[in-house]
């Protein structure tokens, strides 16, 4: 059996398709080969495997399908600022110093393990070192950090998989899921031959942008995803650009500000990072969206603005 190439997904979504798929191929083979037995389980509703290439993708809308669907993520946001009241909080703030500063006595080159560490505004080193931190408290003290002491914190997990457990958690923490960015890690190893996958960019990119606009407050990372190459600060907008419906722009320079951005033309969208052009319509995919967006103008000003499904090219909303 072979997969599908899974477009528009983050890297751990990637991971959960390719396993279930696996599966669904394993059982198949065994019920092929003669076992017999109850219906397989993760059938979709209408009676299809849910690996074949028939699934469509999720219609995702307003809330990301991480938490699994109808599921939402409790709103904590209240508790970490109560830690910042208590005299250990105090304390660490101390050490810490004011961002571009480093404590006196410490040097930028010193680096003491933490749970997590705030992001340094300059070249100097900002550590300080806090040890026998329960498990379950590491997210909570990197939200608080984030929320009362207002720092930008990236935390460094050991893979992808701790990293996204993590994310989930400091999202539930923060209050506001677009507050916490995951920096996803390339499945090409180190110095691998390979082409680049446009969605593992396109989301690489979401998550720096996020990061350097400061939407996200935190940015999670593996260990991997640090280490492998990207693209320069200076190359990303401090603000993304935004149309809403009314706003003035001509067709030409909205395609040309799409090529300037890196977008690849192409006559139908189907994976992020691409735009494509029929008559006064404009389709675009955006790298942080969940799906591409059609822009209608009139003349030189956007009439509307709809969501659509890529897999049909029908509008959602």
């Amino acid at each position: 059996m072979t997969m599908r190439p899974l477009r528009g997904r983050r890297g751990w979504e990637r991971r959960v398709d390719e396993q279930v798929e696996r599966e669904t191929a394993e059982r198949a083979a065994r019920r092929d080969g003669g076992a017999t037995g109850a219906p397989d389980a993760s059938t979709a509703s209408a009676g299809r495997p849910i690996g074949d290439g028939s699934r469509p993708l999720p219609r995702a809308g307003a809330a990301p399908d991480r938490h699994g669907p109808g599921r939402r993520l409790p709103d904590l946001s209240g508790l970490p600022p109560l830690l910042a009241g208590t005299g250990a909080f105090d304390d660490l703030r101390a050490r810490l110093g004011p961002a571009g500063i480093a404590p006196p006595g410490i040097a930028p080159a010193e680096i003491a393990p933490a749970a997590a560490l705030p992001a340094a505004a300059s070249g100097k080193g900002r550590h300080a070192g806090l040890t026998a931190v329960p498990h379950g408290a590491k997210s909570f003290l990197a939200a608080a950090l984030a929320l009362a002491a207002d720092e930008r914190i990236v935390w460094i997990s050991r893979d992808a998989e701790i990293g996204d457990r993590v994310a989930e958690e400091l999202a539930a923490w923060v209050g506001d899921p677009g507050g916490v960015a995951v920096l996803e890690p390339r499945t090409a190893l180190a110095y691998e031959r390979s082409e680049l996958v446009a969605d593992e960019t396109a989301a690489r990119v979401a998550a720096l942008s996020a990061w350097r606009s400061g939407r996200a407050r935190i940015l999670v990372a593996s260990v991997q995803a640090l280490l492998q190459h990207t693209i320069a600060p200076d190359d990303l907008p401090d603000t993304p650009r935004r149309l809403k419906p009314g706003a003035r722009v001509t067709q030409t320079a909205l395609l040309h500000d799409l090529l300037a951005l890196g977008y690849s033309p192409v006559l139908e969208v189907a994976g992020k990072g691409e735009f494509a052009r029929r008559g006064g319509i404009v389709d675009v995919f955006p790298p942080s969206g969940g799906l591409p967006v059609r822009i209608e103008l009139f003349g030189d000003e956007v009439e509307s603005l709809r969501a659509f499904d890529p897999t049909d090219q029908r509008s959602t909303g």
